[in-house]
């Protein structure tokens, strides 16, 4: 995909700004795909300079995008801030579920940060949303996040439920790579599990 996108270089500069924002957002998601951070951040910060000051729903995936960037350079107070200025503008957009990746989002930003009961009670909540929504790929990712949540709190036979629902999704959508890590959780909880 990215080998695609730099190959069409020369098309991007006949784009509105607004496509160049979509461009770049794409790009930012493969880069973080890759485990590139770095290149993530510049993609979605030129993203977002591209945009209008008038709120979309790219402008919150661009700062989902930037705020994943910074979470994994370990920049948790920026990246915190990026993920409510996100939220927020969900909100005002009335979007759910753009709305509900910042709250996970947020979650793993307060598991890192020790505050470990208000990450679950996020992703409880997150959880009861999705499924009203019946939107398969956010319902995977809450699943894993909060089997995760579950698994790190010691609550071994509740995170395996939720890493399984995770699973099974994951395994219905194709997401190979989303799947490894939910197996290689799974594979974990089991062994606190003795089993």
């Amino acid at each position: 995909m990215l080998e695609q996108l730099q190959q069409q270089q020369d098309v991007f500069v006949d784009l509105t700004k607004t496509q160049q924002a979509f461009w770049l957002n794409i790009e930012a998601t493969v880069y973080s795909h890759l485990g590139r951070y770095p290149e993530q951040q510049q993609a979605a910060q030129r993203g977002l300079a591209l945009l209008e000051e008038q709120p979309s729903l790219l402008q919150v995936e661009l700062l989902l995008e930037l705020g994943y960037a910074r979470e994994m350079q370990l920049a948790l107070t920026e990246a915190l801030n990026l993920y409510r200025q996100a939220s927020d503008t969900a909100i005002a957009l009335e979007n759910n579920k753009l709305r509900i990746r910042a709250m996970v989002n947020i979650a793993a930003i307060d598991t890192l940060q020790d505050r470990d009961q208000q990450a679950l009670q996020a992703l409880k909540q997150a959880y009861q949303e999705a499924s009203t929504l019946q939107d398969k790929e956010l319902l995977a990712e809450v699943n894993a996040q909060l089997g995760l949540m579950y698994s790190s709190l010691a609550f071994e036979q509740e995170a395996q439920q939720f890493l399984e629902q995770a699973l099974t999704l994951y395994d219905e959508l194709g997401w190979q790579r989303n799947k490894v890590t939910v197996l290689y959780n799974l594979a974990r909880n089991y062994s606190y599990l003795e089993n």
